[in-house]
């Protein structure tokens, strides 16, 4: 109701240029950064240290110097390319293993797994735009929680095997294994 009405929305506060100042220099001062270290980046952790170099150029007073608020900006600032290039790819790579796996019909206890871990998966990636939704470990650790058990229930081997409890007194032990005390 905010987002429509403009009062207080996130919608409004996105494309509020005078309440997104801040989040656009960031973004710019961020991408200085990425020129000037694409390959490899400004090395993990040194977002905050670094960046007051390209703060104080313009705007010495900004304060707000922990994340690119931006999850591939982020990224690619502190490790380069390579991460974020790997990053691009584990989002593309879990959406479609999620999805495939939905596509195949997941078993009956997986699918409010699979359901929240695509939806999951979509809006962590496309939130991760405008905020390094990883910088909060509480977000990062549900997020990864979720895909996990989604992609468990991905597995072809999961997917499609029936229960494979073997019967009582018949269960495999070491011995079976080729394992012998």
């Amino acid at each position: 109701d905010c987002a429509i009405q403009g009062d207080y929305g996130v919608t409004d506060q996105l494309i509020d240029t005078i309440r997104n100042t801040g989040r656009a220099y960031i973004w710019r001062r961020a991408l200085y950064m990425t020129h000037d270290n694409p390959a490899t980046g400004i090395g993990y952790g040194n977002f905050s240290y670094v960046a007051k170099r390209y703060y104080e150029r313009v705007w010495p007073d900004f304060n707000v110097r922990c994340h690119a608020h931006n999850l591939y900006l982020h990224y690619w600032c502190e490790a380069g390319m390579l991460k974020l290039f790997a990053v691009v790819w584990f989002f593309t790579a879990l959406f479609f293993v999620l999805v495939g796996a939905w596509r195949r019909g997941p078993p009956k206890g997986a699918r409010l797994f699979l359901a929240a871990s695509i939806a999951g998966a979509v809006v962590v990636a496309v939130g991760s735009i405008a905020q390094d939704v990883m910088f909060d470990g509480h977000v990062a650790f549900f997020f990864f929680f979720l895909a996990g058990a989604g992609a468990l229930h991905a597995t072809p081997e999961t997917a499609s095997k029936p229960d494979n409890t073997a019967p009582p007194g018949k269960e495999p032990g070491l011995a079976d294994r080729g394992w012998e005390p």
